[in-house]
């Protein structure tokens, strides 16, 4: 919510590094989590879940740090 309020606010080249921003951490906590409950992960069904899609998530990641480089 906090985040939709600052994007709000923002516009032309503000908004857009602010949303990369948000995006690159986003991606980069999620894959993060994906790879370590597919290491670590308690449950055998979501542990197995998280092992065939983390390449998804890291993909996911490796675009978002795409969005850096710009067009």
């Amino acid at each position: 919510l906090a985040l939709l309020r600052d994007l709000a606010g923002k516009q032309g080249p503000d908004f857009d590094k602010a949303y990369v921003d948000s995006q690159l951490q986003t991606h980069r906590e999620t894959a993060a989590l994906v790879e370590r409950y597919a290491k670590e992960g308690g449950d055998r069904e979501l542990k197995g879940f998280a092992e065939q899609s983390l390449p998804v998530f890291r993909d996911l990641d490796r675009r978002a740090r795409g969005l850096q480089a710009g067009p």
